[in-house]
């Protein structure tokens, strides 16, 4: 047992010599983190503060009335409201606004399109998109529409099947339109009354996080990784002559890199939870900052140093398995920059992982980035999880016992 905390306080020292090294090195990688977290907010802001969709509306004069009233009360509905906004235009005037980009869409409403609805004819309107550079706004248009022609086919289909069981049953014309009438009152108040079906919620793509706390976490996940870098002499693989001695004093491999990583990862906790204390403590002074330690406080604080030392530890447990498996430190350098970075556009550290691709997204899931991000973002809001934190000790059990997997099997 004295060898081995001798051989963990060696480790230590080592790392703690090491010190002005690690601070120059993580200085100068932190101006590339919030450098990737101001071009990340600045691209979510704008993303996020879009105009609404305008639409033109092309109709003949004999229609305006009736087409302006309907439109009129359309936006009105509050799911429409939201997202569109309907000008009435002249053909070549909406045609013009559809290349140019300040139109979405246009709705071309064809002659005799009102007296056709009262008969029963079903006369389409046509809806008009540019043929390239579909965007999101048209996209969303697209789902409008069809939502909406899911919910007119629904009413048609009731409407209908009133009319076929009063006629078998041989009601009178009379009690027939009663009964329409009823049936065109619930299906409107269904339309108009929305918030009595519906629980309004809002949605955004970075979860519980605000934008500020999503891009805070990214600068985490992004900072220990490449803090790999400023540490690869300390965790690149042993020489032949070290491992030799090891094995001489029956010392296991595995045994070593944990101490290795657990040096490196007792510097870096301490320069984490000095910050973490002082955000806290001037979050006091300054409410501003409550905006990225929204949870974070006193009685949390032992939690949240728990959950710092395991995300630190996990990820340069990572660290060290990937310069176990590289032939010598430079290449160790360049396979964890590029996997690393791989990893955390894959988990959604980048860009929210709900703008992702299904098939992105599920890989992403089960990346070891996925839970140190969602880690970093229960130390901000205060809210660790017993789960999150297995997890993330699995993933550094599974990393430190694959690089003692590999040096026993390249002796």
């Amino acid at each position: 047992m004295k060898k081995y905390l001798f051989l963990a306080k060696l480790q230590i020292k080592a790392a703690f010599l090491s010190l002005p090294r690690i601070i120059g090195g993580t200085i100068v990688l932190t101006f590339l983190v919030i450098l990737v977290g101001i071009g990340g907010t600045k691209m979510m802001k704008s993303d996020s503060t879009q105009e609404k969709i305008v639409v033109a509306i092309v109709s003949s004069e004999s229609e305006s009335a009736y087409i302006n009233q309907a439109f009129l009360y359309l936006e009105q509905i509050e799911s429409v409201k939201n997202i569109c906004t309907f000008v009435k235009m002249e053909d070549s005037q909406a045609a013009k606004g559809l290349q140019e980009g300040s139109v979405t869409a246009i709705i071309r409403i064809p002659e005799n399109f009102v007296d056709d609805i009262m008969v029963g004819i079903n006369t389409p309107a046509e809806i008009v998109f540019l043929k390239r550079g579909v965007n999101n706004s048209s996209m969303l248009f697209q789902e409008l529409v069809t939502a909406a022609a899911s919910d007119l086919s629904t009413a048609q289909a009731g409407i209908y099947s009133v009319d076929d069981a009063c006629r078998s049953l041989g009601i009178s014309r009379q009690k027939l339109k009663v009964a329409e009438n009823d049936m065109n009152s619930i299906y409107l108040a269904y339309i108009i009354e929305r918030g009595t079906y519906f629980a309004s919620e809002n949605l955004a793509s970075t979860g519980e996080l605000q934008l500020v706390q999503f891009y805070v976490c990214t600068g985490i996940v992004m900072l220990l990784i490449l803090s790999g870098i400023v540490c690869v002499e300390l965790l690149k693989k042993d020489n032949q002559a070290l491992s030799i001695a090891l094995k001489r004093e029956n010392i296991h491999s595995g045994i070593f890199g944990a101490f290795k990583v657990l040096g490196v990862t007792i510097v870096f906790f301490c320069i984490g939870a000095f910050l973490l204390t002082m955000t806290m403590l001037a979050s006091i002074r300054f409410p501003a900052l409550k905006n990225i330690l929204s949870g974070t406080g006193p009685l949390t604080l032992l939690l949240d140093y728990l959950g710092l030392f395991v995300l630190i530890y996990g990820v340069f447990s990572f660290v060290y398995f990937i310069y176990r498996l590289a032939a010598n430190p430079v290449y160790g350098v360049v396979m964890l920059f590029v996997l690393g970075m791989l990893m955390m556009f894959a988990s959604g550290c980048f860009m929210p992982s709900a703008l992702l691709p299904r098939l992105v997204q599920n890989i992403g899931e089960w990346l070891p980035a996925a839970w140190y991000f969602k880690l970093s973002a229960q130390l901000l809001i205060g809210k660790i999880s017993f789960e999150c934190l297995i997890i993330n000790v699995i993933y550094l059990a599974v990393f430190l016992g694959g690089a003692a997997l590999q040096e026993r099997w390249s002796r």
